[in-house]
């Protein structure tokens, strides 16, 4: 099945921030990006994600995590919702009740319908807005990409599978098992689509 053209509509900064959906959407060079919504394999895993980071941030004290639909400043034309997004000083200046300006550490959960977005732009995003470290969960392959910024630029410190850890190098306190992660995932449901209550 080829995978689904994204929606795309001209917009202000303003308008973008003002707008109201519950709809997964993220303000790309002037243009409003409606994209896919996850399905419950991606949500379970970006969920079991949150969860450690929690942890993690409670062991180390201070920070913030947050989740989409939330929104991270890239740029005045650029905006990402990223799956998990954290900042290590919760009193952060970067940190605003309706998106923030900075982030240590993001997490994107790779989407099936349209995989170069967390692999090539996402990354080239990121790097552009100093996102120390950049994670890069795919489920299809059941693998974890770790990026450190460098120079302006993501290195990979590491590619992850089943039966590894990887620990951030940021946030020292959070270790993830792969295979811990990935089987998040399979508590989702077998059916693409529930019965109707018509059926």
């Amino acid at each position: 099945m080829p995978a689904a053209k994204l929606e795309r509509r001209p917009m202000s900064e303003r308008e973008y921030l003002a707008l109201d959906t519950n709809r997964v959407a993220e303000f790309t060079d002037g243009f409003l990006e409606f994209l896919t919504s996850p399905d419950e394999a991606h949500c379970e895993i970006n969920y079991w994600i949150v969860l450690a980071v929690r942890l993690a941030l409670a062991r180390a004290g201070d920070g913030v995590v947050k989740q989409c639909l939330f929104r991270l400043k890239i740029s005045s034309e650029n905006y990402r919702e990223p799956d998990t997004c954290v900042l290590l000083d919760r009193n952060s200046p970067f940190r605003g009740r309706y998106y923030w300006s900075h982030a240590d550490i993001v997490f994107e959960v790779v989407s099936a319908s349209h995989p170069e977005r967390d692999y090539e732009q996402k990354r080239i995003d990121y790097a552009s807005a100093g996102v120390p470290e950049y994670w890069i969960i795919d489920p299809r392959v059941r693998r974890i990409t770790l990026l450190k910024l460098e120079n302006g630029a993501y290195v990979e410190v590491g590619v992850f599978s089943d039966g590894h850890q990887a620990r951030s190098f940021v946030l020292p306190e959070l270790l993830l098992d792969v295979r811990e992660c990935f089987d998040a995932g399979n508590s989702a449901a077998g059916n693409r689509e529930p019965l109707s209550e018509m059926e």
